[in-house]
């Protein structure tokens, strides 16, 4: 019996408010994130990017690529900026 509830726990209640929970974050996370890091970007780019890395480790490249990109939109800078931040935040030093 407690299987079979825990089970109907797991899948009815926490793993959809878990993703529901996840879906906020990331939505939050393209909202403020690009405009924070534009404003703290704007004098000096490529700064902090240990920082950035530590905040976007747990992302996957796609997510991390559409931050920089929203960011790089919101500082009107180019494409080649925007892969370049992406490479240093990527590899390793």
């Amino acid at each position: 019996m407690w299987d079979n509830e825990g089970t109907r726990l797991l899948r009815e209640v926490i793993l959809p408010r878990l993703d529901a929970h996840e879906t906020e974050l990331r939505d939050l996370r393209a909202v403020t994130w690009p405009v924070c890091q534009g404003i703290l970007d704007k004098k000096t780019p490529f700064r902090n990017i240990e920082k950035k890395r530590r905040f976007l480790r747990w992302l996957d490249i796609d997510e991390i690529r559409q931050l920089i990109g929203l960011k790089a939109r919101y500082c009107e800078t180019d494409n080649v900026s925007a892969e370049e931040e992406l490479r240093m935040i990527t590899v390793e030093p």
